[in-house]
């Protein structure tokens, strides 16, 4: 409807009387009413209330941009008035008191979260001192965390431990954001309680990336809490080379499980300066078979030289774990040099098996192109393959030797009939090399098996598809085993699918942790066709 020119003389009348009067309540009736005189008369209102007193202009611009923000259209200088204001003002707690809106409190402190001034520092002190109400002290939490004042720290650390969920999140970023020693070690005494939790406790402390804040990282490598171990991982690999120091220090520690874990890091960094320290290990020849797979997994991520001796001497290892894991990493880095020594080695008669074996179960495609002509060779891997039940395997050997115009003499593929059902052995591990090696286990028993990497991808095939068993992981990077094993059961109860932790951690409290969420049995690594053959009759 057309605006009157009297209705818009009666607004200008009405706007003069209420912002001499000061009647913050008059007025923002009349903000509320801009919307039926013309734009003009908006502007008016606007204007005299920006050059009007401050404390009836500050709490009427918090109106406006917390319920009005399409004024600022009239008057795009709101905004910088409501700033320019804030910043010659001593006390704005006396502001904040006049308003008794919750929606305009938080603005008020929100807008507050780009000035880094001694009356903002105090102001936010106060408030978190003296309000209760969640949604304020969110507010609060929010801004101090923009400003990032190292003396916002020992305030912000009591809402570590607040009953809202919301508060602990935005204090564990505050106190992120501040920095220091004193932070870390407050994020470090509040870990353990909540997965959720702990992710985001490592994940702030990681972007600390102080001495205090990696060695504390480090130092959850040994906690018996696997959301905490397995978050600092990945925290850690992200890190990258300022690390490496700190994880070195941990191959020396008598836990195997922590000297694993410091290796899957090592490996996952993807950097130059993690080869060298990762071949001393190795070189040291470590008793624990589980120790010195995941060494030669980790060789099998990093870049440059390793060394060829290091390598061609894993390949020939009493466990095939370590053969398998030893042969991927030759492949990742074969050269004329390593053609060489595996060719060598491969002369020697009770080592051909071995060698054969584990370079078609790590389909390590590098190698088998190079020995694939050597007549032993051939004959061994067709003598293998003649057992295998595993057609990729098959058709992966049978390619390579074409490419060399070689007919390998396998026979027809005559698949053994396996059951296809629904219910099947469902397999959750991130270790490609322990996937293939599962694969092949499983492929000799004529199981019908599924493969996972991702423990997510495994949950979304069991909500359509219900199995006959789960062999999991423990230590998972983003969703580690016990949290696997809880979003099965809550699906699944222990009668309908039964769950198998496997994994190299052998602590207590992991096992407690295992079975309480619904675990029904553990089994060590490294594992044999004969263990898994053993879960296999004991839960299906």
């Amino acid at each position: 409807m057309k605006k009157t020119v009297a209705n818009d003389e009666n607004f200008i009348v009405e706007i003069v009387h209420t912002v001499n009067e000061q009647d913050l309540i008059k007025a923002k009736i009349l903000i509320r009413e801009t919307t039926g005189v013309s734009p003009e008369t908006a502007k008016k209102l606007l204007l005299e209330i920006i050059n009007s007193e401050d404390s009836f202009t500050v709490p009427l611009l918090v109106h406006i941009m917390t319920y009005h923000l399409d004024l600022l259209a009239l008057n795009s200088s709101i905004k910088k008035a409501l700033d320019e204001k804030l910043s010659s003002y001593q006390c704005l707690y006396d502001i904040y008191k006049i308003l008794d809106d919750r929606n305009e409190k938080c603005f008020f402190i929100e807008n507050l979260s780009d000035k880094e001034t001694e009356n903002v520092e105090r102001f936010l002190i106060e408030i978190i001192s003296k309000e209760t109400d969640t949604h304020i002290l969110s507010s609060t939490l929010k801004a101090m965390s923009e400003l990032q004042n190292i003396k916002f720290a020992s305030y912000v650390a009591d809402f570590l431990y607040s009953d809202e969920s919301a508060l602990v999140k935005l204090a564990v970023s505050a106190l992120g954001s501040c920095g220091t020693d004193f932070s870390v070690d407050q994020l470090v005494n509040r870990s353990g309680a909540d997965a959720a939790v702990d992710r985001l406790i490592v994940q702030t402390i990681a972007k600390i990336k102080s001495v205090t804040a990696i060695k504390c990282l480090v130092t959850f490598l040994s906690s018996d809490n696997a959301s905490l171990r397995n978050a600092s991982r990945s925290a850690l690999a992200l890190i990258g080379a300022e690390a490496i120091p700190y994880l070195v220090e941990c191959l020396n520690s008598p836990n195997k499980n922590r000297v694993i874990i410091a290796l899957n890091i090592l490996g996952e960094s993807g950097i130059i300066e993690a080869v060298k320290p990762v071949r001393n290990f190795i070189e040291s020849l470590p008793k624990d078979a589980n120790t010195r797979f995941a060494a030669f997994e980790a060789l099998g991520f990093l870049p440059g030289k390793t060394g060829a001796y290091t390598l061609t001497q894993g390949i020939l290892d009493e466990d095939e774990g370590v053969r398998v894991a030893a042969a991927r990493a030759i492949n990742q880095q074969f050269d004329p040099l390593f053609e060489r020594g595996i060719s060598n080695l491969f002369k020697t008669e009770s080592n051909q098996v071995f060698i054969t074996d584990a370079v078609l179960t790590s389909e390590s495609n590098k190698i088998v192109s190079s020995m694939v002509h050597i007549a032993d060779f051939n004959q061994c891997a067709v003598k293998i393959l003649k057992k295998s039940n595993d057609k990729e395997l098959i058709d992966f050997y049978t390619g390579l030797a074409k490419n060399i115009n070689l007919t390998c003499n396998i026979g027809e593929f005559k698949k053994k009939q396996v059951k296809v059902s629904k219910q099947g052995i469902i397999v959750v591990d991130d270790s490609r090399l322990l996937l293939r090696i599962y694969k092949k286990i499983l492929t000799e028993l004529e199981a019908d098996f599924h493969l996972f990497e991702f423990a997510n991808e495994a949950l979304d095939y069991i909500s359509d598809e219900k199995p006959a068993l789960i062999l999991t992981d423990l230590n998972m990077p983003v969703m580690d085993g016990i949290q696997f094993t809880k979003s099965v059961r809550d699906k699944y109860s222990k009668d309908q699918v039964p769950v198998i932790m496997v994994t190299t951690q052998d602590e207590e409290a992991d096992r407690s942790a295992a079975f309480k969420a619904g675990v029904q049995d553990y089994l060590q690594k490294p594992f044999d066709k004969k263990a898994i053959q053993e879960i296999i009759k004991m839960y299906m």
